[in-house]
């Protein structure tokens, strides 16, 4: 299960096991010694993707630049796949100064190949949560989504991870999975989760997503947390009234 708990103020590491789909990349992938490689995302987590998922890779430089052949070249490298190749590249330097990239980074991806970068915790603060919200962006969706598949997938997956950071502030604990995140929706409220499931019920359909009112709930979440990222009990009264509010726009 892709979940964390926050222990003593830090999240701990997951841990993966190579399985088929990681061995099979090694093979295919060129070695650069100035660069690390690391699998993330259904490759890693699941044992068999599903024939949408994308090979999803962090290619990682010890340089001051980014050799763009080098990742051009594993690119073409792994054609034979068949699927969409999403590769971050990033100097060592600038992951270590992006908060959720380098979270994913060391917590949620898998050694390849290259020079090996040492695991280091996560520290759970509101420098942090409030980067995950900018990253999540709950503000850019529309209240209504006339889109391509992609599109309506890419904004449905920012908006369902929301409720794993309201999880984490409330109670500490995490997830990016997007199971996971509609059962923490179900929990928080179930009015919200059920227009979140009733848009995942049709992304596939060519119909309109109506996101307006879930779009309303986290933005109003996410404001209130801005004001008072300490969370006392008076932000939480704040926070709940401005969530139920968003309801009357149903």
């Amino acid at each position: 299960m892709m979940e964390w708990k926050n222990i003593n103020g830090f999240f701990p590491d997951l841990e993966f096991s190579p399985n088929a789909n990681i061995e099979s990349l090694l093979h295919f992938i060129p070695s650069n010694p100035e660069a690390t490689v690391h699998v993330r995302g259904s490759f890693l987590e699941e044992c068999i993707p599903s024939i949408q998922a994308d090979i999803d890779l962090y290619i990682i430089f010890h340089s001051t630049t980014i050799n763009v052949e080098y990742i051009e070249l594993v690119k073409k490298s792994l054609t034979d796949f068949e699927r969409i190749i999403d590769i971050h590249g990033f100097t060592l330097n600038r992951i270590q100064r992006t908060p959720v990239e380098f979270f994913l980074f060391q917590t949620m991806s898998y050694y390849l190949c290259g020079k090996e970068i040492g695991k280091q915790k996560i520290k759970i603060d509101s420098n942090l949560i409030r980067a995950l919200w900018d990253a999540y962006n709950p503000e850019f969706a529309p209240d209504i989504l006339y889109s391509n598949r992609l599109s309506r997938v890419c904004a449905l997956k920012n908006l369902t991870r929301c409720f794993g950071l309201i999880s984490l502030i409330e109670s500490g604990v995490f997830s990016r999975n997007i199971a996971i995140c509609l059962g923490y929706a179900k929990v928080q409220n179930i009015e919200i989760f059920n227009h979140l499931m009733s848009c995942w019920d049709n992304v596939d359909q060519n119909k309109p997503l109506y996101l307006g009112v879930i779009k309303k709930y986290l933005v109003n979440y996410k404001t209130y947390y801005k004001l008072n990222p300490a969370h006392n009990s008076t932000y939480k009264k704040l926070a709940v009234c401005a969530l139920h509010e968003s309801l009357s726009y149903i």
